[in-house]
Protein backbone atom coordinates (compact mmCIF):
# COMPACT_ATOMS: atom_id res chain seq x y z
CA UNK A 1 0.00 0.00 0.00
CA UNK A 2 1.40 3.23 -0.82
CA UNK A 3 1.59 6.57 1.09
CA UNK A 4 2.19 10.11 1.06
CA UNK A 5 5.14 11.28 2.82
CA UNK A 6 3.62 14.99 2.87
CA UNK A 7 1.28 17.71 1.51
CA UNK A 8 4.31 18.40 -1.38
CA UNK A 9 4.58 14.63 -1.91
CA UNK A 10 0.97 14.46 -2.57
CA UNK A 11 0.84 17.40 -5.32
CA UNK A 12 3.42 15.65 -7.31
CA UNK A 13 2.20 12.56 -7.42
CA UNK A 14 -1.68 14.40 -8.87
CA UNK A 15 0.32 16.67 -11.09
CA UNK A 16 2.55 13.41 -12.93
CA UNK A 17 -0.54 11.64 -13.04
CA UNK A 18 -2.79 14.57 -15.21
CA UNK A 19 0.57 14.75 -16.34
CA UNK A 20 0.84 11.34 -17.85
CA UNK A 21 -2.47 11.12 -19.00
CA UNK A 22 -2.24 14.38 -21.05
CA UNK A 23 0.38 12.53 -22.84
CA UNK A 24 -2.40 9.76 -23.64
CA UNK A 25 -4.03 12.71 -25.55
CA UNK A 26 -7.68 12.19 -23.99
CA UNK A 27 -10.25 13.80 -25.85
CA UNK A 28 -13.14 15.00 -23.42
CA UNK A 29 -16.67 14.38 -25.28
CA UNK A 30 -20.00 15.72 -23.09
CA UNK A 31 -22.56 13.60 -22.49
CA UNK A 32 -24.45 15.83 -25.61
CA UNK A 33 -21.66 14.23 -28.19
CA UNK A 34 -19.66 17.90 -27.86
CA UNK A 35 -15.95 16.73 -28.79
CA UNK A 36 -13.08 19.01 -27.78
CA UNK A 37 -9.65 19.56 -28.56
CA UNK A 38 -7.37 16.86 -27.54
CA UNK A 39 -5.61 16.70 -23.62
CA UNK A 40 -6.40 17.15 -20.30
CA UNK A 41 -7.62 21.41 -20.33
CA UNK A 42 -11.20 20.93 -21.53
CA UNK A 43 -12.16 18.43 -19.01
CA UNK A 44 -14.84 19.04 -16.56
CA UNK A 45 -14.14 18.22 -12.76
CA UNK A 46 -15.88 15.45 -12.46
CA UNK A 47 -14.35 13.31 -14.98
CA UNK A 48 -10.83 14.85 -14.25
CA UNK A 49 -11.34 13.46 -10.72
CA UNK A 50 -12.79 10.20 -11.93
CA UNK A 51 -9.85 9.46 -13.77
CA UNK A 52 -6.88 10.66 -10.90
CA UNK A 53 -8.64 8.37 -8.63
CA UNK A 54 -8.76 5.72 -10.67
CA UNK A 55 -4.96 6.11 -11.48
CA UNK A 56 -4.06 6.40 -7.94
CA UNK A 57 -5.69 3.07 -6.86
CA UNK A 58 -3.59 1.86 -10.07
CA UNK A 59 -0.99 2.88 -8.17
CA UNK A 60 -1.29 1.08 -4.83
CA UNK A 61 -3.35 4.27 -3.14
CA UNK A 62 -6.53 3.53 -1.22
CA UNK A 63 -8.83 5.56 -3.11
CA UNK A 64 -12.53 7.07 -3.31
CA UNK A 65 -14.00 9.46 -5.76
CA UNK A 66 -17.30 11.14 -3.51
CA UNK A 67 -19.05 14.21 -4.25
CA UNK A 68 -17.94 16.09 -0.46
CA UNK A 69 -14.63 15.47 -0.24
CA UNK A 70 -13.88 15.31 -4.09
CA UNK A 71 -11.29 12.82 -3.10
CA UNK A 72 -10.33 10.90 0.16
CA UNK A 73 -7.13 9.04 -0.01
CA UNK A 74 -5.94 6.20 2.19
CA UNK A 75 -9.11 7.25 4.13
CA UNK A 76 -6.66 10.20 5.83
CA UNK A 77 -6.34 12.63 3.21
CA UNK A 78 -9.76 14.36 1.64
CA UNK A 79 -9.43 17.03 -0.99
CA UNK A 80 -11.53 19.59 -2.55
CA UNK A 81 -10.16 20.22 -6.20
CA UNK A 82 -11.34 23.32 -8.57
CA UNK A 83 -10.30 24.20 -12.11
CA UNK A 84 -8.55 27.26 -13.16
CA UNK A 85 -8.92 27.94 -16.51
CA UNK A 86 -9.11 32.06 -17.77
CA UNK A 87 -9.66 30.80 -21.45
CA UNK A 88 -11.92 28.11 -23.33
CA UNK A 89 -11.00 24.92 -25.25
CA UNK A 90 -11.24 27.63 -28.34
CA UNK A 91 -8.86 30.32 -27.27
CA UNK A 92 -11.49 32.72 -26.17
CA UNK A 93 -11.18 34.57 -23.03
CA UNK A 94 -13.83 33.27 -20.09
CA UNK A 95 -15.45 36.30 -18.46
CA UNK A 96 -16.14 34.16 -15.35
CA UNK A 97 -13.35 31.62 -14.79
CA UNK A 98 -12.03 32.90 -11.70
CA UNK A 99 -15.23 32.74 -9.87
CA UNK A 100 -13.97 28.76 -9.29
CA UNK A 101 -11.44 29.78 -6.63
CA UNK A 102 -13.32 32.95 -4.82
CA UNK A 103 -17.31 33.35 -4.23
CA UNK A 104 -16.41 34.40 -0.33
CA UNK A 105 -19.60 32.36 1.36
CA UNK A 106 -20.22 29.34 2.77
CA UNK A 107 -22.03 26.72 0.42
CA UNK A 108 -20.62 28.50 -2.64
CA UNK A 109 -19.45 26.17 -5.54
CA UNK A 110 -15.77 28.36 -5.26
CA UNK A 111 -12.63 26.58 -3.47
CA UNK A 112 -13.36 28.89 -0.80
CA UNK A 113 -17.07 27.57 -0.22
CA UNK A 114 -15.08 23.88 -0.65
CA UNK A 115 -12.63 24.75 2.72
CA UNK A 116 -15.66 25.88 4.77
CA UNK A 117 -17.14 22.99 4.22
CA UNK A 118 -13.98 20.92 5.12
CA UNK A 119 -13.87 22.85 8.43
CA UNK A 120 -16.21 20.25 9.99
CA UNK A 121 -15.72 17.45 8.13
CA UNK A 122 -14.22 14.41 10.13
CA UNK A 123 -10.98 13.73 8.36
CA UNK A 124 -7.15 13.73 9.27
CA UNK A 125 -6.11 15.90 6.82
CA UNK A 126 -8.28 18.47 4.40
CA UNK A 127 -6.82 20.34 1.65
CA UNK A 128 -7.91 22.33 -1.58
CA UNK A 129 -6.43 21.97 -4.39
CA UNK A 130 -6.98 24.13 -8.19
CA UNK A 131 -5.75 22.49 -10.95
CA UNK A 132 -4.99 25.52 -13.42
CA UNK A 133 -3.97 25.68 -16.89
CA UNK A 134 -1.72 29.05 -18.56
CA UNK A 135 -0.31 29.62 -22.21
CA UNK A 136 3.25 29.53 -22.53
CA UNK A 137 4.07 32.05 -21.66
CA UNK A 138 1.02 33.00 -19.71
CA UNK A 139 -1.56 35.28 -21.29
CA UNK A 140 -3.29 35.59 -18.06
CA UNK A 141 -1.30 34.66 -14.85
CA UNK A 142 -2.99 32.36 -12.58
CA UNK A 143 -1.05 34.29 -9.97
CA UNK A 144 -3.12 36.99 -9.05
CA UNK A 145 -5.95 34.68 -8.52
CA UNK A 146 -3.97 32.20 -6.27
CA UNK A 147 -3.31 35.40 -4.32
CA UNK A 148 -6.98 36.84 -4.03
CA UNK A 149 -8.00 33.06 -3.08
CA UNK A 150 -5.74 33.08 0.17
CA UNK A 151 -6.43 36.99 0.90
CA UNK A 152 -9.83 36.19 0.88
CA UNK A 153 -10.43 33.16 2.50
CA UNK A 154 -7.82 34.06 5.33
CA UNK A 155 -8.62 37.78 5.97
CA UNK A 156 -11.92 37.72 5.07
CA UNK A 157 -13.36 34.81 5.92
CA UNK A 158 -11.21 33.62 8.59
CA UNK A 159 -9.92 30.69 7.17
CA UNK A 160 -6.47 29.60 8.81
CA UNK A 161 -4.70 27.31 5.90
CA UNK A 162 -1.06 26.13 5.48
CA UNK A 163 1.32 27.57 3.00
CA UNK A 164 0.38 27.19 -0.93
CA UNK A 165 2.22 23.97 -2.23
CA UNK A 166 2.59 24.87 -5.83
CA UNK A 167 3.59 22.48 -9.00
CA UNK A 168 3.95 22.90 -12.92
CA UNK A 169 4.20 20.55 -15.56
CA UNK A 170 5.15 22.03 -19.22
CA UNK A 171 4.22 20.85 -22.76
CA UNK A 172 0.70 19.29 -22.57
CA UNK A 173 -0.71 18.94 -25.60
CA UNK A 174 -3.81 21.37 -25.59
CA UNK A 175 -3.03 24.38 -28.05
CA UNK A 176 -4.33 26.87 -25.16
CA UNK A 177 -3.97 24.86 -21.89
CA UNK A 178 -0.34 24.81 -22.07
CA UNK A 179 0.88 24.64 -19.09
CA UNK A 180 -0.73 22.93 -15.69
CA UNK A 181 -0.56 24.66 -12.33
CA UNK A 182 -1.62 22.80 -9.60
CA UNK A 183 -1.41 24.63 -6.64
CA UNK A 184 -2.63 23.54 -3.31
CA UNK A 185 -3.69 24.55 0.50
CA UNK A 186 -3.99 22.44 3.62
CA UNK A 187 -7.16 23.72 5.68
CA UNK A 188 -5.91 24.28 9.40
CA UNK A 189 -8.66 25.50 10.85
CA UNK A 190 -11.88 28.10 10.77
CA UNK A 191 -12.37 30.88 12.61
CA UNK A 192 -15.92 32.22 13.21
CA UNK A 193 -15.96 35.47 11.94
CA UNK A 194 -18.46 37.77 10.29
CA UNK A 195 -17.13 37.88 6.57
CA UNK A 196 -18.25 41.57 6.18
CA UNK A 197 -16.38 42.37 9.69
CA UNK A 198 -13.89 44.65 8.47
CA UNK A 199 -11.80 47.18 8.84
CA UNK A 200 -13.64 49.84 6.73
CA UNK A 201 -12.33 53.52 6.63
CA UNK A 202 -13.78 56.41 8.00
CA UNK A 203 -15.55 59.19 6.12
Amino acid sequence: MQTFENHRDLVEKIADLLKQYDTEEPEYVTSKGTKYLRGIGPFAETPLIRELGERLTQNGFITEVKQHPDLVIQRHWGIEFKLARPFGNNGREDEHWSKNLTHPYKGSMSLIGDALTLTSMDLPRKFVFAIGYEHDPPKISLEPLFRSFELIAEQVMGLELGPRVEVTRAELVHPVHQILRCASWEVLASVDTNPFDVVRRSD
